[in-house]
């Protein structure tokens, strides 16, 4: 009985519940498709040789995202307000990890297994009105240009290993993990009534390189530009120790010996 009791205390000590520890960095981004892509760079979750096992990961972006709309239109008529409208969204994307560029099988799937999230976007619908073309790209009464911003705010994510290994996997090693933050614009639009345009005068085409038309027709063209996105990214790591096997042996032979000395 006195042996199974030492048994027992031991499974005990065991399966004590570990305690969950925090460790917290804030890193800065910033992002401007004029300047080049951002690599925020995080410290890496060190397991101090399989001391420590990384249990958790939390990232919260405290950001603003802010961009500039021209529209022009290329007809010798006047659009009015409401005729046309263009729904404008910029969609952010931050990859956690850099893709491996350097040869491999083609069936290689390390590149597209280096997890990413989408943390944030901002959107945008216009429908103005439009002069004349006056034949000048970019100004005039035909142009349109209107400038937005998100304003701050948070987007947070919580990653497990159950749930979502990859993350978890991502941020354990040693050094530091060099990410790309990025992202798309998307565009929607359209007329919601007759905008009345002529016809093309083969004689007279509309004026002005319109890319990527080729052929000369009427119409409204939308572009996103001065595009930027910045803030910081706190990232929390919550881990927990792991006890050496020894430890558990100890406490096994002491119960053992205890066990021993009463009888």
């Amino acid at each position: 009985m006195r042996i199974a009791a030492a048994m027992v205390c031991v499974a005990l000590a065991g399966s004590a519940s570990a305690q969950v520890l925090t460790s917290t960095q804030i890193v800065p981004f910033d992002y401007d498709p004029g300047v080049g892509i951002a690599n925020p760079e995080f410290q890496l979750f060190d397991t101090m040789g399989g001391t420590r096992e990384l249990v958790g990961v939390t990232l919260s972006y405290d950001q603003t995202i802010s961009f500039t709309v021209q529209a022009e239109q290329n007809s010798p008529v006047q659009i009015e307000e409401g005729v046309f409208f263009a729904d404008v969204s910029y969609i952010s994307l931050h990859q956690l990890g850099v893709a491996d560029d350097g040869g491999g099988d083609d069936d290689d799937d390390n590149n597209s297994s280096i997890p990413f999230l989408g943390p944030g976007a901002h959107f945008i619908t216009i429908s103005p009105a439009f002069g004349a073309s006056d034949g000048y790209n970019g100004s005039g009464p035909d142009t349109y240009v209107e400038s937005t911003s998100s304003g701050a705010f948070n987007f947070t994510a919580n990653y497990n290993p159950v749930d979502n290994p990859s993350f978890i996997d991502v941020f354990t090693g040693q050094g530091t993990l060099t990410t790309v933050f990025g992202g798309f614009l998307e565009l929607f639009g359209g007329y919601n009534s007759d905008p009345g345009f002529p016809d093309v005068d083969p004689n007279n085409p509309p004026q002005g390189p319109f890319f990527p038309f080729q052929d000369p027709f009427y119409g409204v063209f939308v572009d996103a530009v001065d595009m930027r996105h910045q803030g910081t990214i706190t990232a929390t790591f919550e881990y927990e120790l792991v006890p050496a096997p020894a430890s558990v042996s100890l406490a096994g032979l002491a119960a053992l010996g205890l066990t021993r000395r009463r009888r």
